[in-house]
């Protein structure tokens, strides 16, 4: 999912505008991103879920949230195997420019759904109980909102991390 610049509305696919307002879509040009952009960590578990897709991982980078779809986390914890290859929680780390340029594209590759920082009104991360799920929820500005399902403890602690150094500002913690 990404969404448009200007009217914050969502765009489907590949369009080169927003269908709504007729903004042109950023190029997604690798290595102009890369230099406009930082990766500041994220996590893949399968304690996280988006819908009801077990084995999901949330990512940041300077400009934007990324959504992944993980059933290879899924897979992996269900016959207790290790996942390689998935970029992990990295807070406060300055990574290389190769290092930051690689996980970018990785993470550009397998997105699920995108936001960027400017599009974002509002994050509320709830923990989760004894017998309830915890949720990240992102809103847009345009009142759409992304939610992600969180279950263990510690990826409660590693979203709330995460999103503190996102967006500091918007985010509010549900206990």
């Amino acid at each position: 999912m990404m969404y448009c610049v200007e009217c914050g509305k969502q765009i489907l696919g590949d369009a080169p505008s927003c269908p709504y307002c007729g903004t042109l879509v950023p190029s997604m040009d690798p290595v102009k991103q890369v230099q406009e952009e930082e990766y500041l960590g994220g996590f893949t578990s399968i304690k996280l879920a988006k819908g009801m897709l077990a084995g999901y991982g949330i990512y940041a980078t300077s400009k934007r949230i990324i959504g992944i779809k993980s059933r290879k986390t899924a897979l992996a914890a269900l016959g207790g195997g290790l996942i390689l290859g998935v970029p992990g929680v990295v807070l406060a780390q300055k990574l290389t420019y190769d290092q930051s340029s690689k996980w970018i594209k990785e993470l550009d590759e397998s997105k699920d759904f995108e936001i960027a920082k400017g599009h974002i009104s509002h994050i509320e991360i709830k923990k989760p109980g004894l017998v309830s799920k915890g949720h990240l929820a992102i809103t847009t500005r345009t009142g759409d909102t992304v939610k992600v399902l969180i279950v263990g403890q510690k990826e409660f602690e590693q979203m709330r991390d995460l999103m503190q150094v996102f967006l500091p500002e918007s985010v509010t913690v549900v206990s």
